[in-house]
């Protein structure tokens, strides 16, 4: 999950093919002696893989995802909340995908991209939420899905993602997405990105990939 600090949770995914709703967190201080590991946590009401994510450990969302019905009933538009302790569910999205980028806060959310599954392969479509409903914003200047996200609602980050090839990042300022300066390689996938718009940090990619990158804004 795309949170921050000393805390972490990771949220949901696929075991061999069905999405599963397990759910840990991880937590590291300085004063840990032993070494810092996962504990399981409760489970969101939605098993999805493929969603987005953000927020703080004591309060994060899991947004759209990909279900077990085929398709293309499994995309899914769940706004799944955590507490640190329970699940509820929120409105959800208008545009069901997976594969999405998100940011933000519980109460202040972006998601973009994506893939509607059997339908549009990249999608540019950008969603806020304002602690009660989602209203569509401003598209991405590129479709794109399974890239980086990071940042907050009116300062956001979009990072590669699909076609493939892709080197392209835009960031958006609560009003309009603009393209930034290119990633350093080109990932179509697997590049996870944290932080925030002007201090972004990226790991990894495609083919197992160990490349981290930084972004200053």
């Amino acid at each position: 999950g795309n949170t921050t600090g000393t805390g972490v949770l990771s949220m949901g995914g696929a075991a061999g093919p069905p999405a599963v709703s397990t759910v840990e967190e991880y937590h590291k201080t300085t004063n840990t002696v032993t070494a810092a590991a996962f504990s399981s946590l409760n489970s969101p009401p939605n098993a999805v893989y493929g969603g987005g994510t953000g927020g703080t450990p004591t309060a994060a969302f899991l947004v759209g995802g990909y279900g077990t019905a085929p398709a293309p009933s499994a995309n899914r538009a769940y706004y799944q909340l955590f507490d640190g302790t329970n699940w509820s569910e929120g409105p959800d999205l208008n545009t069901a995908r997976v594969y999405l980028g998100a940011a933000g806060t519980q109460t202040a959310a972006l998601a973009f991209g994506g893939r509607i599954v059997s339908g549009t392969t990249n999608n540019n479509l950008s969603e806020e939420y304002d602690g009660s409903s989602w209203t569509e914003g401003p598209n991405l200047n590129t479709a794109r899905q399974f890239g980086g996200a990071a940042g907050t609602q009116t300062a956001a980050l979009g990072t590669c993602g699909t076609p493939p090839g892709s080197t392209s990042n835009e960031e958006y300022d609560g009003t309009n997405w603009a393209n930034a300066p290119a990633y350093p390689q080109s990932y179509g996938n697997q590049l996870r990105t944290t932080g925030t718009q002007t201090a972004a940090y990226s790991v990894a990619g495609p083919s197992y990939s160990t490349i981290t990158n930084t972004y200053d804004g």
